[in-house]
Parts: structure tokens; sequence; C-alpha cells
């Protein structure tokens, strides 16, 4: 059972320069080498995550800039991801990387706070009394790395179960769910719903 997802900030940040011809570089100012200097800055603030970890994450995912191969570029742009712990964390690293990249060229393409949900929910335990009869397993409350739709729920106060059935590479061209746990994760579900109503 999830307990916790990271917040999510998804950036664009753009960098502007002066163009000039390739051969006479200096010039012209390159945007994507500055886009470059904005990027190693911002990896300071937020260290690599080697293995699953509740620590804050950065990937960056698309990078844009020039237009012919003789040329200094004037513009470039990156976006990236960014996985933080809790909502105070997202705040400062989005302050920090305005101070890196300039104000005016940070943009929020979307943001969401962390879902953080408690163990004593009484709707918590009596899911996990009933998946561990079911699985015959100690169950555990866990993190997530991920951002789903819990978050919303989160917003409004509203108790959220987050689990899922034994699955993995999610997202890729490998996807997949174990079917015999998927048969247990309905009966769980079933008798879950039957003692609520």
């Amino acid at each position: 059972i999830m307990i916790k997802e990271k917040g999510v900030w998804h950036l664009k940040i753009k960098a502007q320069g002066r163009s000039a011809h390739g051969a006479r570089n200096y010039l012209g100012e390159n945007a994507i080498d500055k886009l470059i200097d904005n990027y190693l800055e911002i990896k300071k603030l937020i260290p690599k995550v080697d293995k699953r970890a509740w620590k804050n994450s950065l990937n960056l995912v698309i990078v844009n800039g020039g237009n012919a191969v003789n040329k200094v570029p004037d513009q470039a742009e990156m976006k990236i991801d960014i996985r933080v712990t809790d909502t105070k964390e997202g705040k400062r690293i989005y302050k920090e990387i305005q101070k890196i990249a300039g104000r005016k060229n940070v943009e929020i393409i979307a943001n969401a706070d962390p879902f953080i949900q408690e163990k004593n929910n009484k709707f918590l335990r009596d899911y996990k009394k009933i998946a561990e009869k079911i699985t015959k397993k100690k169950i555990k409350f866990e993190f997530e790395e991920g951002a789903g739709d819990a978050r919303y729920f989160n917003e409004k106060n509203i108790p959220v179960i987050l689990t899922e059935a034994k699955s993995g590479n999610f997202h890729s061209e490998n996807e997949w769910i174990d079917l015999e746990e998927q048969e247990k994760f309905y009966q769980i579900l079933r008798e879950f719903l039957l003692i609520k109503n």
C-alpha cells in the first residue's frame, strides 16, 4: 500500500543568445551553451538518484536549439521533470532554478504536491487486514517515485488506498501484470467493498 508519492514539477527553461556565422562564433552568444551551463547548475540542486529512494530527482527530457549547422544558435530551450519529496522542497527548488536561469526564462508546464496518506487511516487498516488474509503475506506501507491521480483526492482531504497487483516496466514496451496477483487483487477489492456496504 503506497502512502507517499512524490510531487512533480515539469518546467520549460529558455535561453537567449546572439546569432552569428559559425566561422565567426566569437561574434555571437551560443544559447545552447547557456542552457547547458544552466542545466549543470540545476543538477547541483538535485543530485542523481541511483536507486529507489525517497529523494528529489531530476530528468532532462527535451532539448531544442539551433536551426543551421553553420550558425550560432540564438534560442534554446529544455524541458525537465523534477520529482520532489514535499511541497516546500518543490517551491525551494523552483525558486533556485529561477535564480539560475532568470525568472522570465522559467515556465511551469505542470506541478502537483506530493501525495501523503496517514497509515492509521481506518480504510487503510481495514484494506491491509483483508489483503493480508487473502494473500497470506504481510502487507507493507511503501512510497512510490511516480505521481498519480491520488494527489487530486489528497488535495480535497479524501482518503485514498493506493495499491496495485504485481506488475512492472510501466510506460514501456514490455509493461506487464501478473494475472494470478490480479485475481487476488479482485478478491481483496470485492471483500473490502462488501464490508463497507
